[in-house]
């Protein structure tokens, strides 16, 4: 019971905060934050390797392993990882929120969640300084698409009220498709 009160607590807070940034313009994804990006702690043990953004359309996700759509996206991550296996798509799971609303379990929880969803892109643990180079995050789950040039793509956030908790696997697909053609079947 302790958990279901801390995951409703939890997600009033993260869904209900009205969103702040605008779907145009933005954060892009530029030299000084790819160096940020490459600096945060590999959650999996699997490091962001320096050059690893140079010339990559990149698929950001802000996610905590409380997080119901969270999971889901995992899901999809993973299938575009696979699908566009040999282009150049580097996928980045940034954990942020993870004690909001009193969830600390000493990483038990997370890692159960890696462990039931098995990422096959780099999951890097995030941090407010972060969050907010990224249009001031403050609900989850929120994905960004970068072109190869940095340029912002695409952005979902999960906004208050809204019906659709994230972005869905076909919307994702038709903006990963025009940036790298069609996935590998």
């Amino acid at each position: 019971m302790k958990y279901f009160y801390q995951i409703i607590v939890g997600s009033l807070f993260l869904f209900s905060v009205p969103a702040l940034s605008s779907e145009r313009g933005g954060v892009v994804l530029d030299e000084r934050l790819k160096r940020v990006l490459v600096e945060l702690s590999a959650i999996d043990g699997n490091p962001l390797p320096r050059s690893g953004l140079d010339d990559q359309v990149t698929l950001i996700f802000f996610f905590a392993s409380w997080c119901p759509p969270c999971n889901k996206e995992f899901k999809h991550l993973n299938y575009f990882k696979s699908a566009y296996s040999g282009k150049p798509l580097k996928i980045l799971a940034i954990n942020y929120f993870e004690d909001l609303g009193g969830f600390k379990d000493n990483g038990e929880r997370l890692e159960r969640f890696l462990y039931r969803h098995r990422p096959k892109f780099h999951v890097l643990k995030g941090n407010d300084t972060i969050a907010k180079q990224f249009e001031d995050v403050q609900r989850i789950p929120t994905v960004f698409i970068f072109d190869k040039s940095g340029k912002k793509a695409f952005h979902f956030i999960h906004r208050y009220k809204a019906k659709k908790m994230n972005p869905s696997k076909k919307e994702l697909e038709a903006v990963l498709s025009k940036l790298l053609g069609p996935p590998n079947r």
